[in-house]
């Protein structure tokens, strides 16, 4: 124990509160605010625990000759790995490789090539741009076989020049003198010709004009055979020439390409290649009475008697993780500055021990701790599964009932089976009496009902997919687990409502829904109850982390932020729920399906199938509404 000497005890202490209100997750104001201050600097013994933990990892790989040979040259060997180990509590990474020799490549041969994959190996593949046959659309007429007629220009007519009679002068090549009409000897125009000659026609009395008439080549249809495909639509490919094929890009033609397992060396190497990682982590341990020991994770080197391999104890690298490779032990003596002071009324501490400043509990800062829990919230660290798709859920969901069905008919058939063999053994034992005979009844009968109870027993516990373990990567139950049932019970419901199939045949076909949905039921309860089980593990840790409790967050108004730290209804009673509304609906449904099967080979009158059925049915129907209503129930606890 070392002597506490108090010093300076203002100076400490402020030097204390002033580097902790610099810390993110303590209150800004903490140096201020902080009241009662008692400061202690003393020398203590520090003990200090350097660890080297080693951990492998290996993979095999096939390595062409060339490249084993480099990694070779940059590994060392795999038999020496071990030498390469830091001689003290460096981190380190030694990279290695097994010995090896290099031998033919099983791909190719030894030949350093293989056939083709695009080709198959016959140096062709089909051309492209005419999918192989070895004609494309005619860009001329666009794979109609038709193009614009050349002779109408497409208009589907044409025109021509005539000559025909000088309608003004009627073809005689003069009219009446328009200025005297004849009637002036003296008319200058005319010279007392009476008549000119026609402007029209010039006096040749006629005329050209322009005559329309039908395309002679198109006949009107304004488009003609193509000139370039000749009516078939289609022309001769020009990146094939008609072939169909082309010559391979990947090989060139060859037919053969460089092997890639082998990269053409012909020669590949199986080699395992590792890591031996070192890494170095360091913990202190002090003496000093004044700061609480969680601060320190106190201990006194035992580590080094239970915790192996260490120094030579090395490991032969077969299946192992992580283990401690070296431990050292070190005391010393340093300066320690601690301080205890209040805020808010609630008594805290701090500590410098050798200049590292160690805190375990403090005042939380409102911000970082709604900062934290909003990014805690966004990463689903309360969701239990991934969310998935609408169609992943379906196609899982619809799995899972297969699955159910499955097993709900194996166990019927058992059950059946067990019925019949119990039957043929009552009639075969009464040759040897009574007695016999009811032993033996009894004893088949025992049997095969421990053993049906235990196998549908493990059936339900095989199919928790709820478990926060191996199976917690798997889909999440979603809504379509028990729409998919229900579906199937409202077609059973219609069937009985408009009498579809014998009465028989439709208690057969409800007893086959009900058990399919109590084990929907069974295991989303059981889900349920690990779901809150996980949460609940979750805000502890997270608060755990935060160093908060609920009096903190409720005092900053973060209580609400967090789901609540009890239940109503907890865990236990959601597993045990599900428990019971397996084995009464599931098994039970699947009982009464076998008595229904066995009843449809002998005559049995409807009525006392009701009566078999209908009370059952009730008091499934009860025990599965009371499991579904219970989640109904206001979750947290005032």
């Amino acid at each position: 124990m070392s002597n506490a000497v108090e010093r300076n005890e203002g100076d400490v202490g402020a030097s204390l509160l002033a580097e902790l209100a610099e810390r993110e997750e303590v209150v800004d104001d903490v140096a201020r605010n902080a009241a009662d201050v008692e400061a202690h600097t003393e020398t203590v013994e520090v003990t200090t625990h350097d660890r080297l933990r080693v951990s492998d990892t290996q993979r095999r790989e096939v390595l062409p000759k060339s490249e084993y040979e480099r990694k070779s040259g940059s590994r060392v060997s795999m038999a020496n790995r071990w030498r390469e180990a830091p001689s003290g509590f460096a981190a380190k990474t030694v990279r290695y490789i097994t010995d090896t020799t290099p031998s033919e490549c099983s791909r190719c041969s030894g030949s350093g090539r293989k056939s083709c994959p695009s080709c198959s190996g016959s140096g062709t593949e089909t051309c492209s741009d005419c999918a192989g046959d070895g004609r494309v659309e005619c860009a001329e007429c666009s794979g109609s076989g038709k193009s614009a007629c050349a002779t109408c220009n497409g208009s589907g007519t044409v025109t021509e020049s005539e000559e025909r009679q000088c309608e003004r002068c009627t073809g005689g090549g003069s009219i009446e003198c328009p200025d005297c009409l004849g009637r002036d000897d003296d008319c200058p125009n005319c010279g007392g010709a009476s008549t000119v000659t026609c402007p029209d026609c010039d006096g040749d009395g006629v005329v050209e004009g322009d005559v329309s008439e039908t395309c002679p080549d198109c006949g009107g249809d304004k488009r003609t055979v193509c000139g370039t495909c000749s009516g078939d639509g289609t022309t001769r490919c020009r990146t094939c020439s008609g072939d169909g094929d082309v010559t391979c890009e990947e090989c060139d033609g060859a037919g053969d390409v460089e092997c890639d397992r082998c990269d053409g060396e012909g020669q590949t190497a199986k080699a395992t290649l590792g890591e031996l990682s070192f890494e170095r982590n360091q913990q202190l341990d002090t003496d000093a009475d004044s700061i609480p020991g969680a601060a320190f994770r106190r201990g006194d080197g035992t580590e080094i008697e239970t915790t192996h391999p260490v120094d030579g104890d090395r490991p032969d690298g077969s299946g192992f993780g992580s283990h401690l490779y070296r431990h050292r032990i070190a005391r010393s003596r340093a300066d320690c500055e601690s301080a205890a002071y209040s805020y808010d009324g609630k008594r805290y501490w701090v500590a410098r021990v050798d200049g590292d400043l160690r805190y375990e509990d403090f005042p939380n800062d409102p911000e970082h701790l709604e900062q934290s829990i909003d990014e805690a919230k966004d990463n689903d660290v309360f969701r239990l599964r991934p969310q998935v798709g609408t169609r992943e859920a379906v196609a899982t969901s619809a799995r899972r009932l297969g699955l159910d069905l499955a097993k709900f008919v194996g166990v019927a058939v058992a059950l059946v089976i067990v019925f019949i063999v119990a039957a043929i053994v009552a009639s075969i034992g009464g040759i040897f009496g009574q007695t016999v005979q009811n032993v033996l009844f009894y004893f088949i009968g025992t049997v095969a009902s421990v053993g049906l109870a235990v196998g549908v027993f493990t059936m339900w516990w095989d199919d928790r997919e709820t478990n926060d373990g191996p199976g917690a990567s798997r889909s999440p139950y979603s809504r379509w687990d028990l729409l998919l049932p229900l579906a199937a019970g409202v077609l059973v419901g219609a069937a009985f409502v408009g009498s579809v199939g014998g009465e028989l045949l439709r208690w057969q076909a409800a007893m086959l829904v009900m058990g399919l949905w109590a084990g929907r039921v069974g295991t989303w309860l059981d889900y349920e109850g690990n779901r809150l089980a996980y949460v609940a593990s979750q805000r502890k840790a997270l608060l755990d982390r935060l160093t908060v409790d609920d009096d903190t967050l409720a005092k900053h108004g973060l209580r609400d932020r967090l789901p609540p730290a009890e239940w109503t209804l907890g865990p236990t009673f959601y597993r045990r729920a599900g428990l019971a509304v397996f084995a009464l609906g599931w098994g039970g449904s699947a009982a009464v399906f076998c008595l229904l099967f066995l009843a449809s080979f002998i005559s049995i009158d409807t009525a006392v199938v009701r009566a078999w059925v209908r009370p059952f049915a009730a008091g499934f129907v009860l025990v599965t509404a009371a499991g579904l209503a219970s989640t109904l129930v206001p979750r947290v606890v005032d």
